[in-house]
């Protein structure tokens, strides 16, 4: 990842700037000022109908807003050159945000929506990586998305099907079907951990339980899977899709704590296989009238060798089963 501000010269007075993306519809600069931090710039009419006065404070930035004649600006303020990345990533992140409006004056409102979800993203995690738990169920559910839901229903419906960042039960609601997905390894037991009284029950009319198997692999494998590539594989995806979209699949990756790293190119996985059950009355699983009063928390795991009655056709998931 190359520096933007590498190619600033530190000012004498004031800030230098550096047109972020001259194609882009607003105008947002890389910038230094005259103790050498780095900073974001976004610059627009100080008459537009909302200004970003009131902003959330992010962790390890510092944010003002200036107004000089005709042009208020917004200034993103690093403190620690160190967490240049992460800055890269916030400002870029506020770039793809508001690439497609088509109409200008609405770019406050997706500017703030998306510092509000990195305002949660830096209180979870400033620097870190997923643990690879996370990552594996994460990839689970990007491959649910990508094969499954998208060829489907397009890429703008299915973006809001996808809940699971959203501390829902399940990871996907699919008009009268839930989705709830589940990713293990080939080297271990055919079995799932349910983390919950709710994950298995529903109030729609079907519940699926998808589960798809990797096995670790190298980076030199050809068919390799990882986050940063099948999350690239999506977003190609999305020519058709509209702004609110391409705004809530990213907000939902931060939401789950994703951010690009170089690190997540050490996590590689080769595809196995999938499967798919039709959660019914007499499926193996504990719903929330099973439970005593006083129970707050409740892990176990199911045996999918036990449950191939209940097995479907993947293909056939957002049928009645």
């Amino acid at each position: 990842m190359k520096n933007p501000w590498d190619k600033i010269e530190k000012p004498d007075l004031e800030i230098s700037t550096l047109r972020a993306d001259p194609l882009h519809p607003l105008d947002f600069s890389w910038a230094k000022d005259h103790l050498d931090n780095y900073l974001f710039v976004y610059e627009y009419p100080s008459n537009s109908e909302i200004i970003l006065n009131d902003v959330p404070d992010l962790l390890g930035i510092e944010t003002n807003s200036t107004y000089h004649n005709d042009v208020a600006r917004l200034i993103f303020s690093l403190r620690e050159k160190d967490d240049w990345e992460i800055f890269h990533d916030l400002c870029l992140s506020l770039m793809a945000s508001t690439n497609s409006l088509k109409d200008i004056k609405k770019a406050p409102i997706y500017i703030l929506k998306r510092l509000k979800s990195w305002h949660r993203f830096l209180q979870k995690n400033k620097s870190g990586i997923l643990k690879e738990e996370a990552i594996k169920g994460l990839i689970g559910e990007l491959l649910f998305l990508k094969n499954w839901v998208i060829p489907k229903y397009g890429i703008n419906e299915s973006i809001k099907f996808w809940i699971g960042p959203e501390s829902t039960p399940q990871d996907f609601a699919v008009n009268k079907t839930a989705i709830e997905v589940k990713c293990q390894f080939g080297g271990t037991s055919p079995r799932v951990k349910i983390s919950s009284g709710d994950q298995l029950f529903t109030q729609l009319e079907n519940l699926i339980l998808y589960v798809v198997t990797l096995g670790k692999t190298t980076p030199e494998t050809k068919d390799r899977i990882n986050l940063p590539n099948l999350i690239e594989e999506i977003e190609g995806m999305m020519n058709d899709a509209s702004s609110l979209m391409i705004n809530r699949f990213q907000d939902l990756l931060l939401e789950v704590g994703y951010r690009f790293s170089e690190k997540y190119f050490d996590y590689n996985y080769i595809f196995s296989n999938e499967q798919a059950f039709a959660v019914k009355e007499d499926f193996p699983r504990l719903v929330p009238e099973d439970l005593k009063d006083g129970i707050l928390n409740l892990n176990y795991t199911i045996n999918l060798s036990d449950c191939s009655d209940y097995k479907i056709d993947i293909e056939n998931w957002g049928e009645d089963h």
